[in-house]
């Protein structure tokens, strides 16, 4: 639902820059449909990639997560480049050695001349994927808590993701806005962790999720259905009343409610859709290339249509790659795992 969400919300800004005609934008004014999606997929990544970390050697933790994030994105970025940046007409001549740093980095792919022709508002050849390296380097923030013995103190943790939560709140704030400004002015800075501020957002949101199983110690927290409701509440009337806490009040009070949705909520037939395999990467990593392409193939397509049209492709794209790609690289690791009559059971 969160990879569709960002679709959807990419969609009326693909047309012609303009955010205002997002559904969420209209009815708040300052959030998005795609900002809210990336901060649920931060919650929950928080929540379960914390989870995996205190389940594992330090060692499996790093491979288990290069394997989840880098064979997907490897194949998005070179079919990104190569595919799609040659229907375009693209000069990708000689783009390979700058595409594997690229790929190395977990950044989006380079914009190569002539690409998109015609094209006003946003060409580039796969916009979704800047959030990746943000995802991955909390992975490792992750790796560096469990290794110290942070992820077994719930205290420490608490007010590490206060400290957190805190800064970002303040973040267009003086001079916490000027110290971030400066942080971002330095070359070296950006290429080790990104844009500082973007940085705070969607570190606070993976230490909300993370903070979470800490504290409950792996069992499943306990959300009370009425708590869920009042902390929605308090949610809409703090972005009705104060917008620019709008979402600090989603990292954490919406940050409830999703919580209470995923392990307290009765939804029936739609808790088994997609219980056994896992799309939402896939979908995410093909959204932007696929909706671009038909902005630039359609010129004259409506936000919703060309969203309309998006969400099922992508949905399909993600199938693919996790039955061609991200499950048989998962499967690899855990094969690796088996002791030598159970592989050759397997084989048999």
């Amino acid at each position: 639902m969160f990879a569709c969400a960002v679709i959807v919300g990419h969609a009326p800004e693909m047309i012609d820059g303009n955010i205002s005609r997002e559904p969420l934008a209209v009815l708040t004014g300052v959030l998005t449909l795609g900002s809210v999606a990336v901060d649920g997929f931060f919650l929950l990544s928080g929540y379960l990639i914390t989870a995996s970390m205190t389940r594992s050697t330090p060692l499996r933790y790093l491979t288990r997560r290069v394997m989840r994030i880098y064979p997907a994105f490897i194949v998005a970025s070179l079919l990104s480049i190569y595919v799609l940046g040659t229907l375009v007409e693209a000069q990708i001549s000689g783009a390979l050695p700058k595409a594997i740093s690229k790929i190395a980095l977990l950044r989006q792919p380079d914009y190569y001349p002539g690409q998109f022709p015609g094209l006003e508002h946003y060409p580039l050849l796969n916009g979704a994927m800047w959030t990746i390296a943000y995802e991955f380097r909390c992975y490792l923030l992750v790796f560096v808590l469990g290794i110290c013995g942070v992820l077994r103190k719930p205290g420490v943790m608490m007010a590490i993701t206060l400290i957190a939560l805190g800064l970002f709140a303040t973040s267009g704030i003086e001079p916490v806005a000027t110290l971030l400004a400066k942080c971002g002015g330095h070359d070296a800075i950006k290429l080790l962790i990104g844009d500082p501020v973007q940085v705070v957002r969607l570190t606070s949101a993976f230490l909300v999720g993370a903070c979470l199983w800490v504290r409950g110690d792996g069992r499943t927290p306990t959300i009370h259905g009425n708590v869920a409701a009042v902390s929605a509440i308090a949610m809409v009337v703090i972005i009705v009343a104060v917008p620019a806490m709008g979402e600090v009040a989603i990292l954490t009070l919406g940050a409830v409610g999703l919580f209470w949705v995923s392990f307290r909520a009765d939804l029936g037939v739609l808790q088994t859709i997609n219980d056994r395999w896992d799309i939402s990467y896939g979908t995410y990593l093909y959204g932007w290339p696929i909706a671009t392409y038909i902005r630039w193939a359609y010129p004259l397509i409506d936000p919703w249509t060309l969203a309309a049209c998006t969400v099922p492709l992508a949905l399909l794209a993600g199938a693919l790659s996790w039955h061609l790609i991200e499950a048989p690289t998962k499967n690899v690791e855990l094969f690796k795992r088996l002791t030598l009559r159970q592989r050759r059971s397997l084989v048999g």
